[in-house]
């Protein structure tokens, strides 16, 4: 008897139906979305419910959708005018199932579903909490796959339908959403918002926000007059005058380029208070953190906060078109979102504003990826995406920063308006739906021809970075060439791969006759040559013409020389670019750290901040490089070679000073003060934290969390307590995260466990003490395992505490703590300790592999350049 019983049982068991494992079944599909909400930023949970227009592609009994951390009360469905109850079934965290007694047959139906949850406190994702001063506020973040928060539905990107929004709201407050209001009614001591319904959308890019807003008109935008405003919290409007001016310019800027019209109704900038992950595209209501949107609360608005808005804002509206109006059909496409957002706003840029010069700027980007790409653990753009821990892995700098690299070259080599026809027919071609890569290649192929397609592809589908060495050759009886030998750069230590090749568009820049030429082909074997279009040998050579494509260049001693004593002749972007090129090969080993460094003494003075910054980037060395009897040399070096001018610039911005000295303080001064050991600058930094602490004097915005940085590393413990309690009652998240900065940055070992063990304590957002308190870099000497020994021994608390925002997740992180080590065996310690741990986090896995790998390269770079490092400071 009891063995029938078990198997009857265990039969039962096998035969229920069990939820999908990752994506959901294709049985069926939206095709409209009714969403009506009850929402009020008082309370800590919110209900609703949705009706789905279904398109049944195949008789089933059982239908899946998205739901995570829902309550599901009822859900009733409805085909050929017979209606029936589903039962619900638990489909773990990420699904929830509806049981029909009559299966849905292929055609049409409906399905009604009323639903509850909670709302977010604690991270930004789903519906969350805001809070502006003594105001609650409810927003919304549902990239990547945190609609399924805040209701049932298809929550991948392929479904893309329209959407009708109605909010039930407490009637005081303000309900925006991504079209305009259709109408509003009053319902006793609340108000129902009717919004017009959208475009077709995929449940990622819907979005709604409810509290005491305000509005901020930015006038019209675009052929079609769309308006503009920037919503905000209350009190805020009067800090969001250049946002609401710059939006309309970079909106009309954008539909120029892309020569289709604006594609939605209207263009509303929201302000987020409190950091919730950068900014969100959201069709019609792009959401910002409150500190890229808005200007500082206190003291003058700064050049560098406008530029990084305008920065910004222009990659968030050109995924108005690129990302909304064609979306990725899965996340393994989230680079032609990413990526072409990343390059149309660098290129907006430098037209819109040349003045700014920023193609230099671009440059810093450029190496930096290529010096990320570099490493084993890098991925390609087009990663395929088979679980839900890789769609993090997506959102990462390859798909950002490298794609967008990718496409300028491409953009470069195919010529500016060829490239523009592409885009063109993508977007055209596939408007109101859905692209893929393919699709992309296919543009590509019919404005470029088949062989541009190919060479796009080798830098899309294989991770790595090209390394080109280019040899001039002059010899008697023909005319010069450059020899060209291709391979992966590989850092020291590195155990990635050698044997790919890309398909690579080079143009090369050289000096015919005191002018300048430029010569163009491609590099598609391992080896090949150009022959130059000049008689005479060139003086210089650049082998990567406006720095424009994504590969290194590696020359010999001889050239590295004269295009460096010849540099006047390059635009700023390729002096930036080259310099920057230095910097990555010197972490190579392809160049000695002392070459490098000799040439600061020509850089550091130079007016233009690029060059300037540039400087200051090559001479950073990191200390545990050096034994300890010379780190003084180091401070040395610094000190003689940026103090002066540091000084002279100071903390505090001077009347007449120039646009570059105003963007370089930021850079350059704290560099001094904590490289070099500046008394000047420390007593400076200390004096103007007491006085703001005393009497919240004003302070430069983009300074003032380095000046309490600076006093608070030679601060003692009375100054952290006065931080502390002044980071206690702060109410605006600006002045807050300058604090807890401050905070984060004291150097004695117990203040560094007390603020470890703060970020346990729940006294702060997580979402804003994570960072300085937890992940900022200490660089102390002796003191580089302390925040590795906190996370291994508060791993669970920690993993369990941290945030989401912006689909990522602040606990796949974890691994970086280990950053500041530096030993073959320290690596395989953090393998150890995180490798079973970070498989059950979105995105832990590739962090860790490139903590790990990181710190592998430390060490190999300590065995093999120190002995440099050591003969050019001893030689000081």
């Amino acid at each position: 008897m009891t063995r029938l019983l078990l198997f009857v049982l265990v039969g039962a068991l096998w035969g229920a139906p069990q939820p999908p494992s990752f994506r959901l079944p294709a049985d069926a599909a939206p095709a409209r979305y009714q969403l009506e909400m009850t929402l009020d930023p008082a309370k800590d949970d919110f209900s609703g419910a949705i009706t789905i227009d279904l398109k049944v592609r195949k008789a089933t009994p059982v239908l899946w959708l998205n739901a995570s951390k829902l309550k599901i009360s009822k859900a009733r469905a409805e085909q050929g005018g017979s209606p029936q109850t589903a039962r619900v079934l638990p489909g773990g965290e990420d699904f929830a199932g509806f049981e029909f007694e009559t299966p849905l047959t292929p055609g049409t139906a409906q399905l009604r579903i009323e639903f509850s949850g909670k709302v977010n406190v604690s991270d930004a994702a789903g519906v969350f909490l805001g809070k502006r001063n003594d105001d609650r506020y409810l927003f919304t973040q549902f990239e990547s796959i945190d609609a399924r928060r805040a209701f049932p539905c298809f929550d991948e990107p392929g479904y893309k339908v329209p959407w009708q929004l109605a909010l039930h709201v407490p009637k005081d407050l303000v309900a925006v959403s991504n079209t305009p209001v259709e109408r509003e009614e009053q319902d006793g001591a609340g108000k129902n918002v009717i919004f017009r319904e959208t475009k077709p959308l995929p449940s990622y890019l819907v979005a709604f926000a409810v509290g005491p807003l305000e509005f901020v008109d930015g006038g019209v935008a675009c052929r079609n007059k769309v308006p503009v405003r920037i919503v905000v919290p209350r009190g805020d409007a009067s800090r969001a005058k250049y946002a609401a001016q710059a939006t309309r310019e970079i909106l009309t800027k954008l539909e120029d380029y892309f020569g289709i019209p604006y594609p939605f109704e209207k263009a509303d900038q929201l302000s987020i208070p409190l950091f919730f992950g950068g900014a969100m595209e959201n069709p019609g209501l792009v959401t910002y953190d409150a500190t890229i949107i808005l200007a500082p609360p206190q003291g003058e608005d700064t050049l560098a906060r406008q530029r990084g808005y305008a920065s910004i804002a222009a990659h968030e509206l050109a995924h108005q078109w690129f990302g909304d109006l064609v979306t990725m059909a899965w996340w393994n496409d989230t680079w032609l979102n990413e990526s072409f957002a990343t390059f149309m706003s660098q290129k907006l840029l430098s037209t819109w504003k040349p003045e700014w010069q920023t193609k230099a700027d671009d440059q810093d980007s450029r190496t930096r990826i290529m010096g990320l790409d570099r490493l084993a653990s890098a991925r390609q753009i087009n990663q395929p995406i088979t679980k839900k821990q890789e769609i993090t892995d997506s959102f990462d700098s390859i798909t950002y920063q490298k794609g967008g690299a990718v496409l300028a070259m491409f953009d470069y080599s195919m010529g500016a308006e060829n490239f523009r026809a592409a885009v063109h027919f993508y977007l055209t071609r596939h408007a109101g739906g859905n692209g893929t890569a393919q699709d992309f290649l296919d543009a590509l192929k019919e404005i470029g021809g088949p062989a541009v397609a190919t060479s796009f592809t080798t830098f899309l589908n294989q991770s790595g970075v090209p390394e080109i060495t280019m040899r001039l050759q002059c010899q008697t009886g023909s005319g010069p060439q450059v020899a060209l030998l291709q391979e992966r750069l590989r850092p020291l230590g590195s155990t990635a791969p050698d044997t790919e090749t890309w398909k690579v568009p080079v143009c090369i820049a050289y000096e015919s006759g005191n002018r300048r030429a430029r010569q163009c082909g491609n590099l598609y074997e391992k080896t090949s040559s150009m022959a130059l279009a000049t008689k005479s040998c060139p003086r210089w050579f650049l082998g990567n013409a406006d720095e424009a494509g994504y590969y290194y260049t590696k020359y010999d001693s001889e050239s590295l020389e004269k295009l460096i004593a010849n540099r006047s002749q390059l635009s700023l972007a390729e002096q930036v670019g080259v310099l920057g090129e230095l910097d990555v090969l010197w972490l190579a080993g392809k160049v000695l750290p002392s070459e490098i460094l000799r040439l600061i003494p020509q850089l550091k003075d130079d007016s233009r901040r690029q060059i300037s910054g540039a400087a200051v980037k090559l001479a950073a060395v990191r200390v545990d490089l050096l034994p300890e009897e010379l780190r003084p040399k180091y401070t040395q070096f610094v000190e003689e070679n940026f103090g002066a001018r540091a000084r002279k610039l100071g903390w505090v911005p001077k009347a007449g000073e120039s646009e570059d000295d105003e963007l370089l303080r930021p850079q350059l001064v704290p560099f001094v003060a904590r490289d070099g050991e500046d008394a000047e600058l420390i007593s400076s930094a200390r004096e103007l934290t007491d006085k703001w602490l005393n009497t919240r004097a004003t302070l430069p915005a983009d300074t003032i969390e380095s000046i309490f940085v600076i006093a608070a590393r030679n601060g003692d413990a009375a100054l952290r307590d006065r931080m502390l309690a002044a980071a206690e009652k702060e109410k605006d998240e600006f002045f807050l995260g300058a604090l807890l900065s401050g905070i984060g940055s004291f150097r004695q070992k117990e203040l560094i466990e007390d603020n470890l063990r703060l970020v346990l304590a729940g006294k702060f957002a997580m979402r804003l003490a994570a960072y300085p308190l937890l992940f900022r870099e200490l660089d102390i000497p002796g003191l580089e395992r302390i925040r590795l020994e906190f996370v291994k021994a508060n791993y669970d608390a920690l993993a369990s505490s941290l945030p989401t925002g912006g689909g990522f997740y602040y606990a796949a992180f974890l691994p970086f703590v280990a950053g500041e080590t530096c030993s073959a065996g320290e690596a395989a310690e953090v393998q150890e300790f995180f490798g079973p741990r970070v498989i059950k986090v979105n995105g832990g896995v590739r962090n860790l592999a490139e903590a790990v790998e990181t710190i592998q390269l430390c060490d190999a770079r300590k065995r093999i350049q120190q002995p440099d490092l050591v003969r050019f400071f001893r030689g000081l």
